[in-house]
């Protein structure tokens, strides 16, 4: 009963029902071999709810703040260039690689409040990867106007040519922790943060989606 309770609290990723449902399927199938079908299939229900449950964060409210888009483990933070990346302004970034596990909820969370300027699906022999550019519009409270800032998120499978599930458009406004999209089965997240940023995080330090601070102005 308690399990069953703690299954209602978990929401899973809405295009990921067809995945839970052959789960379910093959756990159906599996148990009437052995003669237990309800144990298994109960018991693959729950596997697929828990693998691709949506996380639910406690977003900070502080405007000047960049936090984390997925759950996972800091593994690189190095400076870029943006010379050459897919249409940036010249300048420097601080880019977080950060890598989901496959039994952390996967869902893609708003690094801020952001409007998405462009997106392009590059394939390369690495796999499928997601690119996202986004400014963050902040009024600026000396003058009242408002001071773009531009961003950017590399999104990736962990399983080779599967493309991340990404449900933004080029225009779309989403909200600092709202969710955007699903790394199915894991993969990595590649953010990268104006490097007049402080950066607050450091490598293999975890973070949580929607709430970890990584840099702040």
């Amino acid at each position: 009963m308690n399990i069953s309770k703690q299954l209602l609290k978990f929401k899973p990723y809405a295009s990921s029902w067809p995945m839970i449902a052959f789960l379910t399927i093959c756990g159906f199938l599996i148990g009437l071999s052995v003669d237990a079908p309800f144990i298994f299939t109960f018991a693959s229900l729950s596997l697929g709810i828990y693998l691709f449950r949506v996380d639910v964060p406690i977003t900070p409210l502080n405007q000047k703040i960049i936090i984390s888009p997925i759950n996972g483990k800091i593994i690189d933070i190095q400076e870029t260039n943006s010379a050459n990346i897919w249409g940036f302004e010249p300048t420097e970034y601080c880019t977080f690689s950060i890598k989901c596990g496959i039994s952390s909820a996967a869902s893609l969370h708003a690094p801020a409040l952001i409007t998405i300027s462009d997106k392009q699906v590059i394939s390369d022999n690495t796999g499928i990867k997601t690119f996202l550019k986004a400014t963050i519009n902040r009024p600026d409270k000396g003058t009242g106007q408002h001071n773009l800032e531009e961003i950017g998120l590399v999104l990736c499978q962990a399983i080779t040519y599967w493309q991340p599930q990404c449900e933004v458009e080029v225009g779309d406004i989403i909200s600092a922790g709202q969710v955007f999209g699903f790394l199915m089965f894991g993969g990595r997240v590649d953010l990268l943060v104006p490097n007049y940023y402080s950066i607050t995080r450091i490598l293999n330090q975890s973070c949580i989606a929607g709430e970890t601070l990584l840099a702040e102005k």
